[in-house]
């Protein structure tokens, strides 16, 4: 039997940035990116529109307030795995957040490393596993320098 594809949501308010997560993520199996938004309202939209399995967002976006929009799709859509791509590394904000529902938090995408960072973190919500926010941003913060 054929395992059913992961389905994505790309969040983010910059086409570059999501374009570089798609590249990451491209050669990974078992995956389909079944929606790209820019916006807060664009993904309510989309979220409504078609069943995810995981979203990958930044939380800055025009028309989204994060710990609030997170708690409400966690609560419409408790199944959803959040992962959150985003330059904000204070470790209260990225608390809130994990108590919000994301399930893994990371920094910036300003290196490669990061960006294959996104690919690892995939495959570890796939498999069902949650991972703590320090680990992202300890392996994320060494990769800066």
């Amino acid at each position: 039997m054929t395992e059913q594809a992961t389905r994505i949501i790309l969040a983010d308010d910059h086409d570059l940035v999501r374009a570089g997560i798609r590249n990451a993520l491209q050669d990974l199996d078992n995956l389909a990116i079944i929606a790209e938004v820019g916006n807060g309202v664009e993904l309510m939209q989309a979220l409504a529109g078609q069943p995810a399995d995981l979203l990958i967002m930044d939380i800055n976006m025009p028309g989204f307030e994060p710990l609030a929009e997170i708690h409400h799709i966690r609560t419409q859509y408790p199944h959803l795995r959040i992962l959150i791509v985003s330059a904000y590394d204070d470790d209260i904000y990225v608390q809130g957040l994990l108590r919000a529902g994301a399930a893994i938090a990371m920094a910036s995408l300003t290196s490669g490393m990061n960006l294959m960072s996104i690919g690892i973190s995939y495959q570890y919500m796939v498999r069902g596993a949650v991972l703590a926010a320090a680990v992202i941003f300890d392996v994320a913060t060494r990769n800066r320098s």
